[in-house]
């Protein structure tokens, strides 16, 4: 398998309504072999339906590592996709994943006449990347076109944190935990230096009332520590705009964002990446698995390797 990476894939789709489960249909399983050298994570994927914070059912990912126990990660891969895809519409919500030759999972959805939308989660030694593609299908130009993910951890107890202690982000070159920001929002933003001259605009930034923190960030992960101080889940989007977390009891989620890019032309793609990471150490083994994934340019933005 691509990168030596080991994973189990259980795709299983459950349709849950009202908090009562249907049965559950098994789609396909499927174990890839590790190579002697390999000392990547070994992660597991179940795709369902379940109706949580949308009035619909909407198509959730969990995530399980070996050896991480008791913890599953949620993934909404993607959560929206400008005015082209929202999981909150019901007639487009479910989706169907299929599994990829690199052990990760493919979404593709051709449901609008404006442009295609192919998403892919690939598992790599200790992240997973996620690719989400959009390509102009139209005859005119596309405006607000981003991709938006969301990692949340209400079904991970070993990560849940209410009082924004062991969340980490970078200003002014330093780590801060958000608690020593003193968030003035249950649903705090924190906004990349110069934002928005780069052009690329956050979507939501005035439908949320005052969520917009001072405090700038220079640098593109966010990261989660664990309970125990072991472990550590890290977030960064190429093109990073800006990075938030939503307190909400169900999500308690982390967020590194591009924002929109200002037009795509007619026939022309548009390509968002992010990565996940799961590390075993704190916030400075996350920082130094990140630094060794990319590579920058000299206008300070970075690209992954691979």
């Amino acid at each position: 398998m691509t990168r030596s990476v080991r994973a189990i894939l259980a795709l299983l789709v459950a349709g849950l309504a009202g908090g009562c489960a249907h049965k559950a249909s098994l789609l396909q399983s499927h174990r890839g072999e590790a190579s002697p050298k390999d000392t990547g994570m070994q992660f597991s994927f179940r795709v369902y339906d379940a109706v949580t914070i949308r009035s619909n059912p909407t198509t959730q990912v969990g995530i399980t590592i070996d050896g991480w126990p008791g913890n599953t990660f949620m993934l909404w891969f993607p959560e929206v996709v400008g005015d082209l895809w929202q999981q909150w519409n019901p007639p487009v919500a479910h989706q169907d994943f299929t599994t990829t030759d690199r052990g990760g999972l493919r979404w593709t959805y051709e449901g609008n006449p404006a442009a295609s939308i192919q998403s892919e989660l690939t598992p790599q030694a200790n992240s997973l990347l996620l690719v989400t593609r959009v390509m102009n299908r139209g005859h005119d130009e596309l405006k607000h076109v981003y991709a938006q993910n969301c990692i949340h951890f209400s079904q991970a107890p070993g990560f849940i944190c209410d009082d924004y202690s062991r969340f980490y982000i970078r200003s002014a070159g330093q780590w801060r935990s958000l608690a020593s920001l003193k968030p003035t929002s249950g649903f705090p933003r924190y906004y990349r230096e110069g934002y928005p001259s780069r052009g690329r605009i956050d979507p939501t930034e005035h439908q949320f009332g005052d969520i917009r923190q001072e405090t700038p960030v220079d640098h593109p992960l966010m990261v989660l520590i664990s309970q125990d101080g072991k472990r550590a889940v890290g977030v960064a989007s190429e093109r990073y705009e800006f990075l938030f977390h939503n307190q909400m009891e169900y999500l308690r989620c982390i967020h590194s964002e591009s924002g929109c890019m200002p037009i795509l032309p007619a026939g022309q793609t548009a390509e968002f990446r992010e990565k996940i990471y799961f590390v075993e150490g704190g916030l400075k083994e996350c920082v130094a698995a990140f630094e060794r994934d990319v590579q920058w340019d000299q206008a300070g933005e970075f690209s992954f390797r691979g």
